[in-house]
C-alpha cells in the first residue's frame, strides 16, 4: 500500500493476511510494538484458535487512543486517553459556543460525527462499544466463581481471564530457561474446612491453580497451595485476620515458597443515599511472599530477589443486598529489588502501584 505521506523518505506499507484451515468466524489485527518496521508473527495465538489474522509493518494505534476517537469522532494521540494528535484539548467544547477564545481550538481540532452518533441519529439505534479485556491489563476484567458449603466444610471454584503475554496476541511470556508460555484462563479449585475455636475462625485449605489452555512447553504453570488462615472480631465490626500459605513447588517450577497475609476490616453503620441503603467499610492487607532463592522465581516473580512485599487498601460499599463496589490502592516494594523499576511495567508480572474498581455480584 502506498503511504499517505508522499516525501522522498515516505515507505510502501506492506500488509498480510493469514487464513487459517478451520476458521472460527472471528478475526484479530496484530501490531508489531509500534515503529517496529516488521510484520508481526502472524501464524501463532489466536491464529491457532481459528481466526484470521493480519497485521502491517506500520503504526497500530493502541486501546487508549482508538478508544477515544471511536466515542468522541476525534482523531487523538497514541497512547493517550482524550488527547488530540498534537496534545491540545478542545477547549472550545466548555460552552459549545465559537468566540475570538476558542475559534482557533475549534479550527485545530475538528470534530466529526462518529459511526455510533450517527447510527443513533440516523436510525434511532442504541450504540455503544463493547471490549474486552484481561486481568493483566490496566482496564475492565470480568471474573466467577461458585461454592458449596456444608457445616464447616467448603469447595468451590474460581475462575478468570488473563494473558501471560501482556495482552499482545501472537506473542508470549519466557521462563527462566528461555521457553515461552502463554494462557487466557486460569481456574483455582480450592477445598476446606472453617471450624471455630471459641472467638477464632480458622480456614484450613488446599487450593491449585490450573491454567487449561496454557501453552508452556518448559516449566509447568500449574501449581498447589495449602493454606492455614485464623480470624476473629477484635471489637464490634472489626475483623483481624492472618493466613499463610505454602506451595511446595509455586508456579513455573519455583521451588518452596510461603506467603503470610495479614487483612484488617472494619464494617460501618449502613446509611441511606440516593434512595438506597448503602453498607459501607474499609479493609486493608499486607502479604509477604519468600521464595528458597530458586532461579526461576527470582526471574519471574523476585526481580532478581528471593522475596518482596505487596499490600492493598480500598473502601468497599455494599448495596441492593447482593452487590458491592469496591475502591483499592494497591503496590508492592518489588521495584527496589536487584532488578529495578522496569521490572514491574513488564507484560508478564505488572506489579507498579495502581487503582482498581470491582463491581460484585454474590448469588
Amino acid at each position: 500500500m502506498a503511504p499517505v505521506d508522499r516525501s522522498v523518505t515516505a515507505k510502501p506499507i506492506n500488509f498480510q493476511v493469514a487464513f487459517p484451515s478451520t476458521w472460527s468466524g472471528r478475526a484479530a489485527q496484530l501490531g508489531g510494538g509500534g515503529m517496529n518496521g516488521t510484520i508481526p508473527a502472524l501464524t501463532g495465538n489466536p491464529f491457532g484458535q481459528g481466526f484470521v489474522t493480519y497485521g502491517s509493518d506500520s503504526v497500530v494505534p493502541d486501546s487508549a487512543n482508538t478508544g477515544s476517537s471511536w466515542a468522541t469522532g476525534n482523531k487523538t494521540f497514541l497512547a493517550s486517553v482524550n488527547t488530540f494528535s498534537d496534545g491540545t484539548d478542545c477547549k472550545w467544547r466548555f460552552n459549545g459556543q465559537a468566540n475570538s477564545t476558542n475559534l482557533q481550538f475549534m479550527l485545530d481540532n475538528p470534530r466529526v460525527e462518529s459511526m455510533w452518533q450517527y447510527l443513533k441519529r440516523r436510525f434511532g439505534y442504541r450504540t455503544g462499544i463493547v471490549t474486552t479485556a484481561d486481568v493483566t491489563d490496566a482496564t475492565p476484567a470480568v471474573q466467577g466463581g461458585y461454592d458449596l458449603t456444608c457445616g464447616i466444610f467448603y469447595v468451590g471454584v474460581w475462575a478468570l481471564s488473563l494473558d501471560f503475554a501482556g495482552n499482545l496476541p501472537g506473542t508470549a511470556s519466557f521462563d527462566q530457561t528461555g521457553a515461552p508460555y502463554d494462557a487466557s484462563i486460569e481456574m483455582d479449585w480450592y477445598i476446606g474446612i472453617k471450624p471455630v475455636t471459641g472467638r477464632i475462625t480458622w480456614d484450613l485449605g488446599v487450593i491449585y491453580y490450573s491454567y487449561p489452555n496454557r501453552s508452556n512447553p518448559g516449566l509447568d504453570l500449574n501449581y498447589l497451595e495449602l493454606k492455614v488462615g485464623a480470624s476473629a472480631e477484635i471489637w464490634k465490626g472489626g475483623t483481624l485476620g492472618v493466613t499463610v500459605f505454602w506451595s511446595p513447588e509455586y508456579q513455573l517450577e519455583s521451588g518452596s515458597t510461603w506467603t503470610v497475609e495479614t487483612g484488617f476490616t472494619h464494617v460501618f453503620p449502613k446509611f441511606n443515599a440516593i434512595h438506597r441503603d448503602w453498607t459501607p467499610s474499609f479493609s486493608a492487607l499486607l502479604g509477604w511472599q519468600i521464595n528458597e532463592g530458586n532461579a526461576s522465581y527470582k526471574f519471574t516473580y523476585g526481580n532478581g530477589d528471593d522475596s518482596y512485599l505487596y499490600w492493598n487498601v480500598g473502601l468497599t460499599l455494599g448495596f441492593l443486598d447482593k452487590w458491592s463496589l469496591d475502591f483499592r490502592y494497591w503496590d508492592t516494594n518489588l521495584s527496589s529489588n536487584t532488578g529495578g523499576s522496569a521490572f514491574c511495567r513488564g507484560q508478564t508480572f505488572q506489579c507498579d502501584e495502581r487503582f482498581v474498581a470491582t463491581l460484585k455480584f454474590t448469588y
